[in-house]
């Protein structure tokens, strides 16, 4: 059922009517916790750069479902997902929400750091551009 409702899902996550937006992040946000699948799928969709713009300036119960998704597609993610968050500038707007509201927010947000630093350490050659955004 989900990958029959995955596409439609995404499709709200980009309507410019922040209330279905929220809603649709909070529902991809919960599809993230499932199979790899869903989150590969979500990634791909083109939806992390407005993500990234919503992170910077929506209002707080937009902030908060964007952020679960963000620190989930972080945590248990793919290296390419984390390398996509990163491309798509989502982790600096992420980053700037921490000690704004809530503490649950917080330790995500520490956790999706975690994963992203070690990541970074993991990744060499050249200037690495993952140690520079920490």
């Amino acid at each position: 059922m989900d990958t029959i409702v995955l596409p439609d899902v995404l499709r709200l996550a980009k309507a410019t009517n922040l209330k279905v937006a929220k809603e649709a992040f909070f529902v991809l946000a919960n599809m993230t916790s499932g199979s790899r699948q869903h989150t590969d799928t979500i990634v791909k969709s083109g939806v992390l750069r407005q993500m990234a713009v919503l992170l910077c300036g929506a209002k707080w119960g937009v902030q908060r479902n964007v952020c679960q998704l963000v620190c989930h597609i972080a945590v248990a993610g793919s290296v390419e997902h984390i390398r996509e968050l990163v491309s798509e500038g989502c982790f600096q707007p992420l980053v700037a929400l921490l000690g704004v509201h809530d503490i649950p927010e917080d330790q995500s947000i520490l956790e999706s750091v975690k994963s992203l630093f070690a990541f970074a350490v993991s990744t060499t050659g050249g200037e690495n551009q993952y140690v520079a955004l920490l």
